[in-house]
């Protein structure tokens, strides 16, 4: 269960086509001491992968979060990352590495939101 406050307004939220490389869609501040959940859909012409992250919006373009790895294919697919400790920085993008030679990519249904969350170990 997410709760939390929506940091998108809805005219941001479209989608968003391109065929390789690196896609950048700006967020908002991120706070070290606050969680996020950044929720969108996939869907490509093919299987491919892609990595993403927040990373500083503007000069030196540093890395403020974990970068996590996701899968898509030719069915859509509802995407979702849980962003924790990422670095306070006033303007946060969000990252897609698109791997290449994969066909197009489709992005839409775009959310980000400020969350209570709790790790949970289901592993034993």
């Amino acid at each position: 269960m997410v709760s939390g406050t929506d940091l998108f307004t809805p005219s941001q939220s479209k989608l968003i086509s391109f065929s390789l490389g690196v896609f950048i869609l700006a967020i908002a501040a991120v706070d070290n001491s606050k969680k996020y959940i950044f929720r969108y859909k996939t869907k490509g012409t093919s299987i491919g992968s892609i990595k993403s992250f927040v990373r500083k919006n503007g000069s030196p373009y540093t890395t403020l979060s974990t970068k996590q790895f996701g899968t898509y294919s030719t069915a859509i697919k509802q995407q979702e990352y849980l962003i924790t400790n990422a670095t306070t920085d006033a303007a946060g993008v969000f990252v897609w590495e698109v791997q290449e030679n994969s066909g197009a990519t489709y992005f839409d249904d775009f959310e980000f939101y400020e969350v209570t969350a709790t790790n949970i170990d289901n592993s034993s």
